[in-house]
Formats: structure tokens, sequence, C-alpha cells
């Protein structure tokens, strides 16, 4: 049986649970990308900004602008600059998609999200 959390329960698991960023091995580039967790502020922010109605990216696939906004270096920061989404939009998409599936799994973002994401760009 389970046990009902409380909120001192649930704060102290989150407080376990790792922020910032994780490693994963690309096979394809030969080493280790690190991609972004985003809290519940900085996805809405990126949500809006990559995919809302006003978008600046809508012409763009939704792949490359997730790419650009997901890999980050060790401490955090962007690696590419959203000028540089062009030019990960002509990418093999076997580049871009470990790191799309790996970002959406860390972030919370199930199927129906990236439907939603897709009919939107």
């Amino acid at each position: 049986m389970s046990k009902q959390l409380t909120a001192a329960l649930i704060a102290a698991c989150i407080a376990e649970l790792p922020t910032g960023h994780i490693s994963m091995p690309h096979k394809h580039l030969g080493g280790n990308v690190n991609i972004k967790i985003h809290n519940v502020a900085e996805r809405e922010a990126f949500e809006k900004a990559a995919f809302g109605a006003d978008s600046e990216f809508k012409d763009y696939p939704q792949r490359a602008v997730t790419f650009a906004h997901a890999v980050v270096d060790e401490n955090g920061k962007r690696l590419f600059g959203d000028d540089q989404i062009p030019v990960i939009s002509e990418w093999p998409a076997y580049v871009t998609m470990p790191v799309f599936q790996r970002y959406n799994e860390i972030n919370g973002v199930g199927p129906d999200k990236v439907e939603a994401a897709e009919k939107n760009s």
C-alpha cells in the first residue's frame, strides 16, 4: 500500500532530484551532451517563446528549436543561440532526435504536448 504524501515529504523528495542539467551519451557525436532540466517557470517561458502564437520560431522545425534550447554547457548555459536554429534545422534528424526525446522525457513532456506543439509550428 502506498503512503499519502504531505507537502513536507514532497519537498524532501524534490530536493533529492537532479536539477540544472543531465548528461547523456550521444553515439553519433562521440561524446556526452548536457541537456537542460527546466523548472516550471523556465518550461512555461520556453513553450511561450518557442511555440506560442507569436513565436519568432514558428517557421522552424520544433526539434531544431528544442535542440537549441536544450543543449547546455557544464554551467547550464546554452551552447546554441537562436541565430543557429536555421543551421540546426538542416542537421540530420538522427543527431537532434535523441536530444529532443531525452529533453521531453526529463522535462515531463508527453506525446500529447509534442503533438500540440507540432500543430502550432
